[in-house]
């Protein structure tokens, strides 16, 4: 995880060098995302004390929340399709939004019902059952991840020529 990180920081700190090209500001985004994502879940993974881990638990949120906005936005933008600036506003509210719940869910409950720290092969395992936060959440993000594959999937169908191999990267990555 901490590898992962580090290489997807790396990519991301490359593509906003080139965030003037249509797409790259997005990707770089989506890529800051999942490095943050990367390196909350491996020093979670490392704390020891339930605090601790959930202290780490919240900031892999900040990645969390990035990623299917700005892989939506990013698909749309290389499919060819044009998104309009409200748009990208929705695209910030939920991710604010599951945020606060994150970050006060002591308070209501509502993203995780229950938080606790099992032994799993010797290792303390922070273990969360989900609450209805999280399911919302989680239906919203993939049904973004999903469009944007399909946006993606349809570009590869209307393209011929060198660019059909990128796009079919993308698609598999």
């Amino acid at each position: 995880l901490a590898f992962s990180a580090l290489l997807s920081a790396m990519v991301g700190a490359y593509i906003w060098g080139q965030r003037r090209q249509p797409g790259a500001w997005p990707l770089g985004v989506l890529m800051l995302g999942v490095a943050l994502w990367s390196l909350g879940a491996a020093l979670e993974m490392a704390a020891v004390t339930l605090v601790d881990k959930m202290q780490w638990a919240k900031v892999l949120y900040i990645g969390i929340v990035m990623v299917p906005g700005a892989w939506f936005y990013f698909a749309l933008q290389y499919s060819g399709r044009a998104i309009s600036l409200r748009a990208v506003g929705w695209l910030v509210l939920e991710p604010v939004l599951v945020l606060i719940a994150v970050w006060n869910d002591a308070l209501h409950s509502f993203y995780w019902q229950r938080i606790e720290i099992v032994q799993e092969s010797g290792f303390s395992v922070l273990s969360l059952t989900q609450g209805t936060g999280f399911w919302l959440h989680a239906t919203y993000s993939y049904v973004l991840l999903l469009v944007g594959l399909v946006a993606l999937v349809r570009r590869y169908l209307r393209t011929h020529g060198p660019y059909k191999k990128q796009i079919a990267a993308l698609i598999a990555a």
